[in-house]
C-alpha cells in the first residue's frame, strides 16, 4: 500500500547549497487557458524531501514528509507523480496566486 503522501510549507530554499535533485527531477501539469505549473523535486542532505511549486512568477515552497520516518525511494516515484499532478491542477485551477495548503 503506497504512503500517505502530505506537503506543510516549507521555508524558501536555495537549491544550489546542499539540495540535490531528486530522482523525479520535476512534475509539469497542463491545462488549456491556464499558466503552465511545475513542481520541482529536491532532497536535502538528511534526505528529506521538498518541492517548490512555480507558474506565472508565483512560487511556494513545500515539504513532503515521509510518514514512515525513512527516506522515499525511487520505487515511489510513481505515487509521488501522481500525487504532485493533482495538487498542480488543483492549484491552477483554484488560482495560483494562493498556496495550495489553502485550498
Amino acid at each position: 500500500m503506497p504512503e500517505a503522501l502530505s506537503l506543510i510549507d516549507a521555508e524558501p530554499f536555495d537549491a544550489r547549497k546542499g539540495y540535490r535533485r531528486w530522482a523525479l527531477p520535476a512534475t509539469i501539469a497542463h491545462l488549456p487557458g491556464y499558466p503552465q505549473a511545475i513542481a520541482d523535486l529536491w532532497s536535502d542532505r538528511s534526505g528529506r524531501l521538498f518541492a517548490r511549486f512555480s507558474s506565472a512568477g508565483y512560487i511556494y515552497h513545500y515539504e513532503i514528509p515521509s510518514n514512515t520516518g525513512t527516506q522515499f525511494s525511487e520505487d515511489q516515484k510513481d505515487d509521488i507523480e501522481e500525487f504532485l499532478q493533482e495538487k498542480l491542477v488543483l492549484w491552477m485551477i483554484e488560482g495560483i496566486d494562493d498556496s495550495v495548503l489553502n485550498m
